[in-house]
């Protein structure tokens, strides 16, 4: 069936250009950190934080966050789960001795950034990851793809290969982290404890009921789409 998809080209979607993977490669640059010296809290910050590194670490950490103002609104929640997810990450690179102060210094730039300066709702808190790293890259995955997902399904009604090359896609997705749970977990168990408490999504739920039945039949495929287009284009449920 892989070999299907790919052979049609279905499998096509280009997952670096979806926002969660560019949103993603922009929390390490350099650029635009400048800002970080004008924080109320940045005083404090500045003595609590004697490395380098970590000061480097929180400047990127704030102009990550007012990235979700000024580029990334759509989807906040999301974008705060990318930034402790890079947190996390930037924390378990770091020297052990290092590692404490991130953890508290931090804390004052998600508790200062705020949608509306001057009142209380902050933009992120901080969330500590209380997985392996393995777990966290994978609820991470999870997470981008099921984003993705959302996104790309409202304009796959448009045109039927986009629908076929969606449909291979999530199906594609489905089989990778069918493989990656069994490979950490042998089973099935902690797919429901690791994943589902947490988020409303989990492999069971991968697959687009409403587009992605019948997924390879070309033919289903087309009466799909001759359906809808006698039915003011709404989606079959």
């Amino acid at each position: 069936m892989e070999d299907f998809f790919h052979k049609h080209n279905y499998l096509f979607i280009d997952e670096d250009e979806q926002i969660p993977h560019k949103f993603y490669k922009r929390l390490d640059n350099r650029e635009g950190t400048k800002d970080f010296q004008n924080l109320k809290s940045y005083t404090s910050i500045n003595l609590w934080t004697t490395h380098e590194e970590n000061k480097e670490i929180l400047a990127k950490l704030e102009r990550n966050i007012e990235l979700i103002i000024s580029e990334y609104s759509g989807n906040p929640k999301k974008r705060c789960r990318d930034i402790n997810y890079w947190l996390d990450q930037k924390i378990i690179e770091e020297n052990k001795d290092h590692r404490k102060e991130l953890n508290t210094s931090c804390i004052s730039v998600f508790n200062e950034i705020k949608w509306n300066k001057g009142k209380r709702d902050r933009i992120c808190g901080r969330e500590e990851n209380p997985y392996s790293s393995e777990h966290a890259k994978l609820k991470k995955d999870l997470d981008d793809y099921c984003e993705i997902r959302d996104n790309i399904r409202c304009i796959v009604l448009k045109d039927k290969n986009e629908c076929l090359k969606y449909n291979g896609y999530i199906r594609k997705k489905k089989q990778d982290f069918t493989r990656a749970l069994q490979g950490i977990c042998g089973n099935n168990d902690c797919r429901m404890k690791v994943y589902s408490r947490e988020y409303n999504y989990n492999l069971e739920n991968i697959i687009d009921k409403k587009l992605s039945v019948y997924i390879y039949d070309k033919i289903i495929i087309n009466n799909i789409y001759n359906y809808k287009r006698q039915s003011n284009n709404k989606i079959i449920k």
